[in-house]
């Protein structure tokens, strides 16, 4: 029986808190709580045959965690808009790489930006 791994299970819980942080941000208001375990990215089991490349999929990870970080600081709504799809985007490259299967429901969290 195929078992989900850990880095899978992650990824679909930050795609359901992205949701969440797209609807906050589209409303005009920045997040008042920011999901910690983002930052476990790097600590989270892959699929062995998945990660062929680790050094990349660090260097991505690496990339969206202080993307997520400054997102996390920022005090200006519209700002914050261009910070969370700069960290999407950085989801969209690394599963250019890594799993393509999500990558229309992950480009799909993008906001529109005026």
């Amino acid at each position: 029986m195929h078992q989900d791994s850990e880095l899978a299970l992650l990824m679909r819980k930050m795609y359901a808190q992205n949701e969440v942080i797209r609807k906050t941000l589209a409303a005009g208001r920045l997040p008042e709580t920011f999901p910690e375990d983002f930052y476990r990215i790097h600590e989270a089991k892959a699929t062995k045959k998945v990660l062929h490349d680790q050094t990349t999929f660090e260097a991505m990870a690496t990339t969206y965690v202080e993307t997520m970080k400054r997102l996390k600081s920022s005090q200006d709504p519209a700002e914050a808009k261009l910070i969370f799809n700069e960290a999407i985007t950085t989801c969209a490259s690394c599963h250019q790489v890594y799993c393509r299967g999500p990558l229309k429901k992950i480009k799909r969290l993008k906001l529109p930006v005026e």
